[in-house]
Parts: C-alpha cells; structure tokens; sequence
C-alpha cells in the first residue's frame, strides 16, 4: 500500500467549524430524509428516547488516542475482547474518499472489486485492509455520513439481542459528528482519522456528501495497525496504537 507523496499542512478541522458543531450536524441531519426515518425509528424504542435525551443533554465525548477515536471502550484490545465474547457483530467501514483516483468501480459509491495485479487495487488502503480480513467480518464503503448510520441500524434490527461493535475510517469531522449517533445506539467501536485530503470544512463535508471529492486521504500507521489487529484478531500490546 502507497501513500500520496503530499500531504497538506491544515488543521483536522477549522475552528469556524467547530463552533457550533452539535447545532450545524443536527440541523444537517434534520435535512436528510433517511436521519429523519431512523430518529423515528429511535422513537419507538423507550431505551433509544432515554440514550438520544441523554446524549442531546450531556454530550459524551470519543477517547481520542492519536488517529483514533474509542466509542464506550478504551483500546482496540478492548474491542478484540468483546470480538471473543459471545453474540458480537462487528461492522467495519471505510470512507470512500480513500479510493485511489482511478479506481476500476469509481470514486463514490460503495463498490469495490480488488485485483490483486491492477497496480491502482494494490495502491489502495480499502484494498489491503479487505485481503487481510481472514474472519470474513462485514465491511462497507460508506459514501455518505448516513449510510454508516443506516448499516449499523440495519444490524442492530437484525441482532437486537447483540451487542454491536464496528471500526470505522473517516475525517475527525465526521468522527465528532458521529459521536451522538454511537451512545444513542449503545455502540461500541473505534473510529480512525483519516489525514491528507480530508473535510475539515462542513462546506467541504457537505460537498463529499455529495461526491465532489477530488483528493484522496490517508490511512496513518496508527489506523493501519489497528485495523490490521481487529481484522486478523491480533492482540498487540495497546502502546502499538496509542
């Protein structure tokens, strides 16, 4: 797996971004007609109305070690403990913005068909990261930030007696966002930033929303062996991707 010889100097998000954050994605959200479903959804259920009060009160923020991002657990070993315990589903996901520019299935949309002899396959993080997945877990490519919600409501309807576990790549702005969403639906996960050419504008986020992205972001060692350890069920001392 290559990296992009560049990588822009810029902060992970803008500080006009920040402000405000909470209000900009709710109002975001509120937009979007499949958000409005799943907040009906998250109405019918009494634990899911106490947890989304709970978290619209008294936000609760990610533990951020480097590039990642824990959601209700500590370390990627915690994660891989819960992955041996019994009735676990793990989800993983990558943001599409990782795909090389030429990639053979295009840019966005979830589609990923690797060849191991396409040297641009080869090049490619979400490519690597599939071949080491020897346990066969779920893994998506998420072109917009609901669809990530959606995938994972999908599998706590189907398991609504597991508890769901996921990992997933995106911009530290689509992390903060997402914070919310993970203690509404009781989630247990990592998120991992990604660097390079990400959103770190809502303008731009709301641009790759809609698939102008032309830069492509990077999966940092830290993301890489973290991935690398709950794909292959490693357990690495936690200092290797603190």
């Amino acid at each position: 797996m290559s990296k992009p010889e560049h990588k822009p100097n810029i902060p992970y998000i803008t500080k006009a971004t920040m402000k405000g954050l909470r209000i900009k994605t709710l109002a975001y959200l509120a937009s979007l007609k499949d958000a409005r479903q799943l907040v009906y959804y998250f109405l019918k259920d009494p634990r899911s109305c106490v947890r989304l009060a709970r978290a619209l009160l008294v936000p609760k923020e990610a533990l951020q070690k480097g590039n990642l991002f824990f959601y209700n657990c500590n370390t990627v070993n915690d994660l891989i403990e819960e992955l041996n315990c019994p009735n676990r589903k793990l989800l993983i996901g990558f943001s599409y913005c990782q795909k090389p520019k030429r990639c053979p299935k295009g840019r966005f949309n979830d589609a990923c068909q690797y060849d191991p002899t396409n040297p641009i396959c080869t090049s490619c993080s979400i490519g690597t990261m599939m071949c080491l997945n020897v346990y066969r877990y779920d893994i998506v490519i998420i072109p917009t930030f609901i669809d990530i919600a959606k995938h994972l409501y999908a599998l706590k309807k189907r398991y609504p007696k597991d508890q769901i576990l996921f990992a997933v790549t995106a911009c530290e702005l689509s992390l903060k966002m997402f914070g919310d969403y993970a203690s509404v639906m009781n989630l247990k996960g990592v998120g991992i930033r990604l660097t390079g050419r990400i959103c770190n504008t809502f303008k731009a986020f709301k641009l790759a929303e809609r698939g102008i992205k032309p830069g492509v972001t990077i999966l940092e060692e830290d993301g890489f062996e973290a991935l690398a350890q709950i794909l292959g069920g490693s357990n690495f001392p936690d200092s290797k991707v603190s």
